[in-house]
């Protein structure tokens, strides 16, 4: 009795190979974008949040502050400014200023945000009406890193606000 013995297949054929390799590149290639979209998405999100929580504090700090005070020392008149004096309760004076040739937005010479946030532009709106108290517009925008590259590393917002001085 003779036995047909059929050809022994131990391996794959060069175009199955080619198949599962194709497959699993366009796999990678599109796990790889979903990743980097997700790192791009997470980045913007931290920047962001860092200018809004510096802004926040700065707003909190100077709304506080003037709300608080006991009066107004400087200005005295209505209309815009970089700068404002107080007299704080315990008597002392903190002026707060818009120091734009170095980006910041300070308060007795101590900056109210990080290092790496920037202050384009800032100023105190004074309003003095013939009776009741001043109100102060507190206006800046604060930006993060306007010349780079990557979009996602960079985030601007505006802050506003305004305080009606109450110990008059």
């Amino acid at each position: 009795m003779r036995q047909i013995i059929s050809p022994c297949r131990n391996g794959f054929t060069l175009i199955e190979s080619l198949v599962v390799v194709g497959v699993f590149s366009i796999l990678a290639l599109i796990s790889s974008q979903i990743l980097l979209s997700t790192l791009k998405g997470t980045t913007k999100s931290e920047t962001e949040s860092e200018v809004h929580q510096n802004g926040d504090y700065a707003l909190s700090v100077i709304s506080q502050m003037l709300r608080n005070s006991r009066r107004l020392i400087s200005p005295t008149t209505s209309g815009s400014y970089t700068s404002l004096t107080i007299q704080n309760p315990d008597r002392n004076q903190t002026v707060f200023t818009c120091d734009l040739p170095n980006q910041t937005v300070a308060s007795n010479s101590a900056r109210l945000i990080s290092d790496n946030i920037k202050a384009t532009t800032c100023s105190f709106e004074f309003t003095f009406p013939p009776s009741g108290p001043p109100t102060v517009t507190i206006d800046f925008t604060l930006v993060k890193n306007p010349t780079s590259s990557r979009p996602e590393e960079t985030a601007q917002t505006d802050f506003t606000t305004q305080v009606t001085l109450r110990n008059y």
